[in-house]
């Protein structure tokens, strides 16, 4: 599934209008429409992490590199995250990936970005 379809579901599951998507991303409606039908095919970086937040969800999940959509967690679910940090499913917020990849260095993070590009772009 591509960026925009993705955008798109996850848009209309939530019951957000298109305007509200594009005064969250400081873009015109059209060009929300452009990213959801892939006349614009490569979201920009500067445009995704808000994305993600307003589609609560992470960047990883809009990309296709990875199937977890990562809803916020109701009140029982932080409480088992907290109880045990170290659990297999946990989701790490827009946030935890912006701190984390200010931390690589530029060989890291292409290392990482094409170990992500081989692994899911071939599907």
């Amino acid at each position: 599934m591509t960026t925009g379809r993705r955008m798109k579901e996850r848009r209309k599951q939530l019951g957000i209008p298109v305007d509200e998507i594009a005064s969250a991303l400081n873009v015109s409606i059209a060009t929300v429409y452009r990213y959801e039908n892939g006349d614009i095919e490569k979201v920009p970086g500067s445009v995704l992490e808000p994305l993600a937040k307003v589609l609560q969800t992470t960047p990883a999940w809009l990309m296709g590199w990875s199937e977890q959509i990562c809803d916020e967690p109701d009140a029982a679910s932080a409480e088992k995250e907290k109880s045990d940090p170290a659990r297999s499913d946990f989701c790490p917020s827009a946030q935890d990936w912006e701190q984390a990849i200010s931390k690589m260095s530029k060989d890291e993070l292409k290392a990482l970005m094409d170990a992500a590009m081989e692994k899911f772009m071939d599907k």
